[in-house]
């Protein structure tokens, strides 16, 4: 079942990933920080932590029903070939209780956390525990901090308990007796983008001498070896960018070959990571990347305000320059790695940057004093072509701090009748567009 209440996730083994932490000390942690060896020293449940882990991926919707159960369920099935399990009756959730029960688990445990005092499927939460230790666990969770969706995560007991120590009790921990072997390869395919390939894992036989590796371009065409291997997992480094490619498993056995269902998968090119610099001053900015493995070039696409996206750029260079002009609108700039044989071998679109140009700084700043008790003022000044309204700030001394005194719409006239008599006043302004947030700096002081 869900919690009722959004969470954040944790993080360690020392790898920095671009996410926010949380109370300075929770970060994300994702399914590329570890792996089944990582998990268990046992290379068939290793193997099958892979296999899940790529069969259901890290921030990936679980396809199956039940929710977190239904999760905990399907991957305790598949590595369980037998179970212990064992109910407890008002076992509270303590830190030391868990780990009086839990530690050294083997992976794949489901355990069931609720806060009624005996074990109910209905309400409460399952987790699948991949390792336990006093100093580190690994576990997988469905439907905790999105609805329906499958993370995987690392941290210590602390972590852990941060996530789970709001439910009152412990009442199930069901645990593999034995790891289970299929009769035929059942296999799972992901791409490495980073790595350029396609990488394969799949679930362990009996008695199989090695597994052979297919590949072919149709899915009902003529299939390739490319591969003999012992292990459990192979990276097709040699597939051909943009095309799908079908693969499928051959277990070879003394007592004949099993074959594995077909999966399909397409590599394309890695995202470029895009940072942007602009200068106020010259009114520019500048879009950098680090090379894509394997790119050609790079197309550079800018949106302003509501006309349709232009690509402005096509390069062989790690960055472009662009001119912000337009006060009025927002602009959008994002960026595409190209692979010249195949486009469908392009990458998806970098994360899209808006941002909007500065506006001119007013001119003419001048006041008219009136004759009156308070010696009120009219101010004036020219507009600014983009600027919807201006803030007007002033001061009595002029290295004072200045305080926003309006924000004037739709004119560039302001009326200040709460001066009093015999002070002078410093006055500043700057442009605003209220709609894409552009602004100017702000001028200097006028004395009236």
């Amino acid at each position: 079942m869900k919690k009722r209440f959004c969470v954040f996730i944790f993080s360690l083994l020392l790898v920095t990933v671009a996410m926010p932490f949380i109370q300075g000390q929770v970060q994300a942690q994702t399914f590329a920080l570890y792996a089944g060896r990582d998990c268990t020293t046992n290379t068939t449940a290793a193997s099958t932590i892979d296999y899940a882990m790529s069969k259901y991926k890290d921030y990936s919707t679980f396809p199956g029903s039940g929710e977190c159960w239904g999760f905990a369920e399907t991957f305790n099935g598949l590595l369980a070939a037998e179970n212990e399990t064992k109910y407890y009756k008002g076992l509270k959730n303590t830190r030391n209780n868990f780990l009086k029960k839990c530690v050294g688990v083997k992976a794949g445990t489901h355990v069931r956390f609720g806060n009624s005092k005996e074990f109910n499927s209905w309400y409460g939460h399952s987790v699948v525990l991949l390792s336990v230790t006093e100093e580190l666990i690994f576990w997988a969770d469905n439907n905790y901090d999105r609805a329906n969706t499958v993370r995987y995560y690392s941290g210590s007991l602390e972590d852990f308990f941060w996530m789970y120590g709001q439910y009152g009790y412990l009442t199930m921990v069901k645990q593999p007796a034995k790891y289970r072997t299929y009769a035929q390869p059942k296999v799972s395919s992901s791409v490495l983008l980073e790595e350029g390939g396609i990488r394969l894992t799949w679930l362990r036989t009996t008695k199989t001498n090695r597994y052979d590796v297919y590949r072919s371009y149709k899915k009902n065409g003529t299939y390739q070896r490319i591969a003999k291997t012992t292990s459990r997992t192979f990276t097709d480094r040699s597939v051909e960018m943009g095309k799908k490619a079908y693969y499928k498993i051959k277990a070879v056995k003394s007592s004949g070959s099993k074959y594995s269902s077909v999966v399909a998968n397409t590599l394309r090119l890695a995202t470029p990571v895009v940072t942007l610099e602009r200068n106020g001053e010259a009114g520019t900015v500048t879009l950098s990347w680090h090379a894509v493995a394997r790119a050609d070039r790079y197309k550079i696409y800018r949106k302003i305000g509501e006309e349709k996206e232009k690509l402005v750029k096509t390069t062989t260079g790690l960055s472009y320059t662009g001119k912000l002009t337009d006060t009025e609108h927002t602009y959008r700039y994002r960026v595409k790695a190209v692979y010249d044989r195949n486009a469908e071998g392009n990458s998806k679109y970098s994360q899209a940057f808006y941002l909007y140009a500065d506006l001119p700084l007013p001119t003419g700043l001048s006041g008219v004093l009136h004759d009156d008790e308070n010696g009120s003022v009219t101010l004036s000044w020219n507009p600014v072509k983009g600027a919807d309204c201006y803030d007007l700030y002033c001061c009595r001394s002029a290295d004072g701090t200045y305080w926003l005194e309006a924000t004037i719409e739709g004119k560039t006239t302001y009326f200040d009748s709460l001066r009093k008599p015999g002070q002078q006043y410093y006055y500043k302004i700057a442009a605003r567009n209220s709609v894409t947030g552009a602004r100017s700096q702000i001028s200097s002081w006028y004395l009236i």
